[in-house]
């Protein structure tokens, strides 16, 4: 059996799995099977992963697209590896990946999770001027390596996903059990979420060992319609969320933008009742939306003797929220939860 189950789930990748799957087969260590799900594509993706005589790759080509967590359970279900390395079809892996991961694990055996530094580039000039990927590279990249350490990433967990799923290698026994859930999307988080709920120690290599592209329709940056991200953040969180309002205390939201009225809607869906809006931008303040105030941070310091919940809902600034809760003296999960 292979030491190591590289894991590829792909749908209409034609133009850049073939690059990915070279940064595979030139890993340095070479004692690896590559598993690709082929999630229904109906473009040549099928056609260039069959043209690969590669002993190493095992192809499953699935008749219609299932949406990638589901294609990832089936994967993991066919992983024979110690290890399982997840790979995207368009990023690019450095060559030693593999074996500085493997290594790590084997000499590590407390760790269940390794991942690595990540660093995202554009597929073309268009996509480098785009706003969507300038914000890739200051906010996306820079959260994701920054949070380092076991401890670290045990509670940035409950924020934000800040392991960066095409460079994670896992233990296959562990992830054999807890497996992908069916989302289309934040299969990943969810996924992370639960191993850390479960006291699963997670660790980086401050490498980055993995280049992962941003291109026009990059599944892990594509803009999404309504509340589909928040609704799935919700039923993530929904344990903590739920102790986190049993009480009927006053219910905010920090951020008053288009992530913020989403948690509105899940909110609103859920039958919670939401008192007002925070927000740090003056030319909010003093304003409504669905009759719900918008209010200044101070507030939330007027009002501490109430015991109110908040939810921050914006990602650009949620250290800086996190910093400006705790002075006013709220704890996390307690008093306040990263809806993300």
């Amino acid at each position: 059996m292979p030491k190591i189950s590289a894991l590829m789930s792909v749908y209409n990748n034609e133009k850049h799995i073939q690059e990915s799957i070279e940064s595979v087969l030139n890993q340095s260590f070479g004692d690896f099977e590559l598993i690709i799900v082929n999630d229904g594509s109906t473009d040549a993706t099928k056609e260039i992963i069959d043209s690969y005589r590669d002993n190493r790759i095992r192809s499953f080509h699935l008749e219609k697209n299932v949406g990638v967590g589901e294609a990832l359970r089936y994967g993991v279900s066919k992983a024979r590896g110690e290890y399982i390395a997840k790979v995207d079809g368009d990023d690019i892996n450095n060559i030693d990946r593999f074996k500085k991961q493997k290594d790590f694990l084997d000499n590590n055996s407390s760790i269940t999770l390794v991942k690595s530094l990540v660093e995202y580039f554009p597929d073309n000039e268009e996509v480098e001027k785009s706003d969507r990927f300038k914000y890739c590279k200051k906010i996306i990249e820079r959260y994701k390596n920054m949070v380092i350490t076991p401890e670290d990433i045990r509670e940035k967990l409950y924020w934000f996903c800040c392991v960066s799923h095409p460079s994670i290698m896992v233990r296959s026994s562990i992830l054999k059990r807890l497996n992908y859930n069916h989302y289309r999307l934040f299969e990943d988080y969810d996924l992370f979420y639960r191993m850390n709920k479960e006291g699963y120690k997670m660790d980086t290599l401050t490498e980055t060992l993995v280049k992962i592209r941003v291109s026009s329709n990059s599944t892990t940056v594509r803009e999404h319609q309504g509340s589909e991200f928040e609704e799935i953040a919700y039923e993530i969180k929904k344990e903590e969320i739920e102790k986190m309002i049993k009480d009927n205390a006053p219910i905010y939201i920090w951020g008053a933008g288009s992530f913020g009225k989403n948690v509105l809607k899940v909110f609103t869906h859920k039958n919670i009742k939401v008192a007002g809006f925070i927000d740090s931008n003056y030319k909010n303040l003093g304003k409504e939306y669905n009759n719900i105030p918008i209010l200044p941070p101070s507030h939330l310091e007027e009002e501490k003797y109430l015991d109110p919940k908040v939810f921050i809902a914006s990602q650009p600034g949620m250290f800086e929220i996190v910093n400006q809760l705790e002075k006013y003296g709220y704890e996390h999960l307690s008093d306040y939860m990263v809806f993300h």
